[in-house]
């Protein structure tokens, strides 16, 4: 089961980068730039992803 600090409604949208967090567990040691304009992991990591449109996740 998935618990949540806040509810989320059926309007609300979590953006891209705490879905990978979620995913992954915790924060990434990669840097994750979303379409959204969300973005997680360490700015100075050595890998990133940036992705630019939502084809990009499927």
């Amino acid at each position: 089961m998935t618990t949540f600090k806040e509810a989320i409604t059926a309007t609300d949208r979590m953006p891209l980068a705490k879905v990978f967090e979620i995913f992954l567990g915790g924060a990434p040691s990669v840097r994750l730039t979303a379409y959204d304009g969300s973005s997680t992991g360490p700015e100075n990591a050595p890998f990133q992803v940036d992705l630019k449109t939502p084809r990009g996740t499927t």
